[in-house]
């Protein structure tokens, strides 16, 4: 099944912050098994067993499931998370999100709809996302 249009998902991927440049994304079907290390922005239609550590913005979207932590900047969740997500500013819970696991984050919102099972926590002040080691060359110029 197709994302939809690159415009469309780099429009969804604006809300709150403009993408980095990178768009890295899972189509519905794949499955990744293992952790995931990028520089740019994500989006997750498939499935990862494994935790996902981003520099940017990390979206789950309705089909996407993410069995592992999650460690980035910027959260929208529309499918499933089994695990703790640690955001350095905003994560969204929509309507169709389902988290179990621990949320941390200075700013969030939780839809009318979304399942939460977990604690939520406030402050990120030591969550370093620089040390995020990727193969991607993009800013270096």
């Amino acid at each position: 099944m197709a994302f939809g249009s690159k415009n469309k998902i780099k429009k969804e991927l604006a809300k709150g912050i403009e993408p980095c440049g990178t768009i890295t994304m899972l189509s519905e079907g794949a499955v990744l098994d293992g952790s995931l290390k990028l520089g740019g922005d994500l989006r997750v239609d498939g499935v990862v067993n494994g935790d996902v550590q981003g520099k940017k913005k990390v979206v789950i979207g309705e089909k996407g499931k993410v069995i592992g932590d999650i460690y980035c900047e910027f959260l929208e969740l529309h499918g499933r998370v089994e695990g703790n997500i640690k955001c350095k500013q905003v994560a969204r819970l929509h309507a169709t999100a389902f988290l179990r696991g621990d949320l941390y984050a200075p700013q969030f919102s939780v839809a009318i709809g979304a399942s939460f099972i977990g604690a939520s926590k406030g402050e990120q002040k030591d969550l370093n996302l620089d040390n995020v080691k990727t193969n991607d060359t993009s800013s270096k110029k």
